[in-house]
């Protein structure tokens, strides 16, 4: 039942970045069961790129998210200060 909780936990954004870390680990949103099946039941399957395109891609949503992610720690850091 192990990778069914990490997956659970994966998914659900933490308090102290406010994204989860599935995406910091993949660059994009967990797909469950659920989200396949509607996906490949409406056939809006994404067009595939090349491994440079997707580093490109990587770097460039990196890039847009480190600055939200930086400004969430600081809150998180200093809502944790308060509390103790």
């Amino acid at each position: 039942m192990l990778p069914y909780v990490q997956f659970g936990i994966w998914e659900v954004p933490q308090a102290s970045t406010g994204f989860n870390p599935f995406k910091f680990l993949f660059g994009c949103q967990p797909q469950g069961l659920l989200d396949v099946a509607k996906e490949a039941w409406e056939q809006q399957l994404a067009p595939l790129c090349s491994t440079i395109e997707h580093i490109q891609e990587m770097r460039e949503k990196i890039d847009r998210v480190m600055p939200l992610v930086r400004d969430h720690m600081v809150k998180a850091q200093q809502a944790q200060r308060e509390i103790t």
